[in-house]
């Protein structure tokens, strides 16, 4: 799919995951920063489902995720500890729909200099 995108003050989060199991029981979301390896659990909260899609949220994320930073993100039954689903998340403040991670940086245009002229 897409790497996660996440804001640093939504409260409640919301993403599609595509689970390697069928959820039958309680699941939680563990983010671990990449860098500080800080470990956060939340329960998940199954929102919906559409198909194989299926979309979690946490609720209590606000002040937790930091900006410009990068998380592990691993979605398990909490009896079993088994994994159903693995991604990497990035925290934002840029608007989900407009985020770009080249925002503020220049983009070298694509100029060919193989142009020969001929007299």
């Amino acid at each position: 799919m897409y790497m996660i995108i996440l804001n640093a003050y939504d409260d409640v989060q919301e993403f599609p995951i595509i689970p390697t199991k069928r959820v039958g029981g309680e699941i939680y979301i563990e983010f671990t920063n990449e860098t500080t390896k800080d470990v956060f659990s939340f329960k998940a909260v199954i929102n919906y489902e559409d198909l194989d899609l299926l979309y979690v949220g946490t609720d209590g994320l606000l002040g937790t995720l930091k900006e410009n930073t990068f998380y592990n993100v691993k979605v398990y039954f909490i009896q079993t500890l088994e994994t159903i689903y693995l991604d990497r998340a990035f925290c934002t403040n840029q608007p989900k729909e407009t985020f770009s991670i080249n925002d503020g940086e220049y983009n070298f245009p694509n100029i060919d200099n193989n142009n020969y002229i001929t007299i």
